[in-house]
């Protein structure tokens, strides 16, 4: 699913229709482990995307690694099980993320913003994600103490 996923990235007329798997399991590690290990698989998943969908380097790497920040630190006080509260949480963190690495594209290669990446893929991947927390092996893995 990832590689369908980075593959469709590679296309405009398709992004929309991306689910950002990667960036669930960036919430869910942030979530369950240390800073210093969310802050390095939030680079390393940034590079990534950056290296497969063509990009800048870097661009992608700076926008997850500033959500890493902020979802790390809310996760300490944000209930989880709450899926309105979840649903939000994942649309505002992708849609501020691509809204960031966005800008820099279009900043410094003069690449069109994609309002699609901004608006309807955080959509998507938050109800995805919504989804993904009622299954019971998942919630239970969710929902357990952090190992901090």
């Amino acid at each position: 699913m990832i590689i369908l996923q980075l593959e469709l990235l590679r296309h405009d007329n398709l992004s929309f229709f991306s689910i950002d798997i990667v960036f669930l399991i960036l919430i869910y590690f942030c979530h369950k482990s240390s800073f210093l290990k969310s802050m390095i698989f939030a680079t390393i998943t940034g590079w990534g995307f950056d290296y497969f969908i063509g990009g800048i380097t870097g661009v992608f790497g700076i926008s997850r690694v500033l959500v890493a920040i902020i979802v790390f630190q809310m996760s300490k006080y944000m209930d989880i099980k709450n899926k309105l509260i979840s649903f939000v949480f994942i649309f505002v963190n992708l849609s501020s993320s691509n809204l960031l690495a966005n800008i820099l594209l279009n900043s410094i290669a003069k690449l069109p913003i994609n309002l699609n990446l901004i608006l309807i893929q955080p959509l998507i991947t938050a109800i995805t994600g919504i989804i993904l927390m009622n299954i019971k092996t998942i919630r239970d893995i969710l929902y357990e103490d952090k190992q901090r």
